[in-house]
């Protein structure tokens, strides 16, 4: 979930309008290896949860073991509803590319 929200639409979309705000090209270097680090950091955390509980349905599964049923319905569809948003906002990027 992490790699995918950070490498989603956001990364075609979003560089420029960042590097505009930092200083000079150093900044800009820092600021996405940290974000790498970090996305890094996440893919392990979930690759080592994926071991640890191989079943199907991601976040819902890690969310239902760690603190119950409810918990896991409310992550399960809060992770629905996000990638039906996110369809939304890949179409917005869409048009703005094209246009």
């Amino acid at each position: 979930m992490i790699v995918g929200s950070t490498l989603g639409i956001g990364i075609l979309r979003t560089p420029g309008l960042v590097a505009g705000q930092l200083p000079n090209p150093r900044a800009i270097l820092a600021v996405w290896i940290t974000g790498g680090l970090y996305t890094l950091v996440g893919a392990i955390c979930l690759a080592e949860l994926g071991t640890m509980l191989p079943r199907a349905g991601g976040d819902y599964v890690y969310a239902r073991e760690a603190f119950g049923d409810a918990v896991g319905f409310a992550v399960g569809w809060t992770d629905w509803i996000t990638y039906c948003a996110v369809l939304g906002y890949v179409s917005i990027a869409m048009g703005e590319f094209a246009a």
